[in-house]
C-alpha cells in the first residue's frame, strides 16, 4: 500500500520504517533535509511539499499534537485536503478536540476522501517498537482498510465505532482519567511518605492489594524513583488534552468538576518550568507541599534536591565563580530554564488559512454496527447478520463465518477480533478456533470428562471442552 506520513519528527520516522518493513511503500513529508535524518538506510522516500508526499498516497497519516497543526496542513491551498487522491483516506492519528475531528471528517467526505481516526494510547517514544494501542473510528470499511496498518504500527486496535471523532473524544477521557490517577498517587504517596511509610512499600500494597494495574505499577514507578523525563505523557500535552476535554464537555453541556482543578494543577506545573517533564512530577510537587523533598537513593538530579532555603541575610559560602557554576546544577528546573520549550512540529510553507465552517457529518458507509459486520464477496463487500451467523472458524490467518450454511472470509484476522466488533451477541469459544453462537445451538450431548458434542444449526457438529459447555449450558437454561 502506498502510504504518507507527516506529523511530530520522532514519531512519523519510527511509524515511516515500521511500515517500510512491513513491505508498504512509505513516503514521509519534512520540510527540511536534516528532518529525514535516519532514512538513509531503509526504504522510505521523502517529499518536501505537501502535495508532492500525498499526490499518490493510498494513505496519508497524520500525527501532531493540536488541533492548530493539523488544520494547517490539512486545509492550506497546498495541504492535505486539496492535494490527496479522491477515494484515498486521511488516517489521522494525532490528539485532536472532538469538535475539530468531526470538522475534518465532513471535509473529507465532502471532497470523496476518507477519514479514520486512529488516536495512540502508549508509552511516548514506544512507536519504534510498536508498543502501542491504538482507538480506531469511522465508517467501518474504510477502517478494515486501515486496520493492516494500524496492526504493524501497535500491539493491538480497539475499534470504536462509525463516527470518527469517538475515538479522539475516548482518547481525550482516557487522557484525563490518567492524570486523575497519578493526581490520586502522587497525593497518596506524598501523605504515607509523611506519615513515616516508604513511598515504594505503599506503592506495592496498593497495586498488589486494591488495583493490580499494569499503568498504575508504570506510573507509580516513575514516582518513587523520581524519573520524570517524558515516559508517557508530558506536563504540556496532558494540560492540552484536558483543555480539549473540557471543551468537549461544554458543547455537550457535560459537568466535569474533577477536570478544571485537575487542569490548574497542570498549569502550575507548567509555570514552574516542568512543561516537558511527566507528568507524575506532581509527585515531586506534593512532596515538597508536605515539607519533604523526596530523597534521592544514589546520584542526586535536578529533580531530589531540596530547594535553597538559605536567609536572605545569610553570606553565600561560595562566592567562586567555579562553585558558582557547581552549585547552579542543584537549583529546580524551574531556575534553569523560565520558559518551556515545546516539540516542534513541521508547518506547511504558507500560513494556514481560515479552515472552512463545520459541514454535517459524513453518513457512514456501513449503516449499522455490532449486529452487522463485512465479509468478502466476489463482487467486493457484503453485509452479515451475526444474529444469522452459527459460528465462526478461524483459518489461516482469515476468520471465516458461517451463514445459513453458506461460509464468507471475514476481514478479521483473529477470534478476539470477532468479539471485539460484534457486541450484541456473546459468541462462545469452544475450540481455540471456533466461536458458536448460542442462539444457533440445537442439542448439546454429553462425553467423558465434561466435554460434549455440539449440534449447530444447519448440521454442523464440533466438541466442546468443559468450561464451553459450562458456559452453554448457562446460557441456554
Amino acid at each position: 500500500m502506498r502510504i504518507t506520513i507527516l506529523g511530530l519528527e520522532q514519531m512519523r520516522t519510527a511509524m515511516a520504517i515500521r511500515l517500510a518493513k512491513a513491505g508498504h511503500e512509505v513516503t514521509l513529508y519534512s520540510r527540511t533535509r536534516k528532518g529525514a535524518a535516519g532514512l538513509a538506510d531503509t526504504d522510505v522516500r521523502v517529499a518536501f511539499t505537501v502535495a508532492a508526499a500525498v499526490n499518490q498516497a493510498q494513505v496519508a497519516i497524520t500525527v501532531f499534537s493540536s488541533d492548530a497543526a493539523e488544520d494547517a496542513l490539512t486545509f492550506y491551498p497546498g495541504g492535505l485536503l486539496h492535494n490527496l487522491p479522491s477515494g484515498a483516506i486521511h488516517l489521522c492519528m494525532s490528539t485532536l478536540s472532538v469538535e475539530a475531528s468531526r470538522r475534518l471528517a465532513a471535509a473529507h467526505a465532502e471532497a470523496s476522501q476518507g477519514y479514520v481516526a486512529a488516536p495512540i494510547l502508549g508509552l511516548r517514544g514506544a512507536t519504534a517498537s510498536g508498543n502501542l494501542r491504538i482507538l480506531a473510528a469511522g465508517p467501518e470499511i474504510q477502517v478494515i482498510r486501515c486496520l493492516g496498518i494500524l496492526e504493524t504500527l501497535s500491539q493491538g486496535v480497539t475499534r470504536v465505532g462509525p463516527r470518527a471523532e469517538l475515538a479522539h473524544a475516548l482518547k481525550l477521557g482516557a487522557s484525563a482519567f490518567t492524570v486523575a490517577l497519578v493526581e490520586a498517587l502522587a497525593e497518596t504517596l506524598a501523605f504515607g511518605e509523611k506519615a513515616g511509610i516508604a513511598p515504594s512499600h505503599y506503592l506495592a500494597i496498593l497495586n498488589q492489594s486494591l488495583f493490580k494495574s499494569p499503568l498504575l505499577d508504570v506510573l507509580g514507578g516513575l514516582m518513587v524513583r523520581h524519573d520524570h523525563e517524558p515516559a508517557v505523557q508530558t506536563v504540556a500535552s496532558a494540560a492540552g488534552d484536558l483543555t480539549m476535554l473540557l471543551q468537549a464537555a461544554r458543547e455537550l453541556n457535560v459537568g466535569m468538576p474533577l477536570a478544571q482543578p485537575l487542569l490548574q494543577q497542570l498549569q502550575n506545573a507548567k509555570s514552574q518550568g516542568l512543561a516537558e517533564r511527566d507528568l507524575t512530577v506532581l509527585s515531586r510537587i506534593r512532596s515538597q507541599d508536605q515539607g519533604k523533598a523526596p530523597a534521592a537513593e544514589g546520584a542526586p538530579d535536578a529533580d531530589r534536591r531540596r530547594p535553597d532555603r538559605r536567609k536572605a541575610s545569610e553570606p553565600r559560602k561560595d562566592s567562586g565563580p567555579e562553585k558558582r557554576k557547581a552549585a547552579s546544577a542543584g537549583r529546580p528546573a524551574h531556575a534553569e530554564r523560565r520558559k518551556p520549550v515545546l516539540p516542534t512540529e513541521p508547518a506547511p510553507e504558507p500560513p494556514a488559512p481560515e479552515p472552512p465552517a463545520p459541514a454535517p457529518a459524513a453518513e457512514p458507509l456501513s449503516p449499522t454496527t455490532g449486529a452487522r459486520y463485512l465479509a468478502r464477496a466476489d463482487d467486493g463487500t457484503v453485509e452479515l447478520d451475526a444474529w444469522k451467523t452459527t459460528h465462526f472458524e478461524c483459518l489461516g490467518g482469515t476468520v471465516w463465518a458461517w451463514v445459513d450454511g453458506a461460509r464468507h472470509a471475514t476481514f478479521w484476522n483473529t477470534l478476539a477480533e470477532v468479539q471485539d466488533a460484534v457486541d450484541t451477541i456473546l459468541f462462545v469459544q469452544i475450540q481455540p478456533r471456533i466461536l458458536v453462537n448460542p442462539n444457533a445451538v440445537k442439542e448439546i450431548k454429553p462425553l467423558l470428562w465434561g466435554r460434549a458434542r455440539v449440534l449447530l444449526a444447519g448440521g454442523t457438529v464440533f466438541t466442546a471442552g468443559r468450561k464451553a459447555c459450562r458456559t452453554l449450558a448457562f446460557l441456554l437454561h
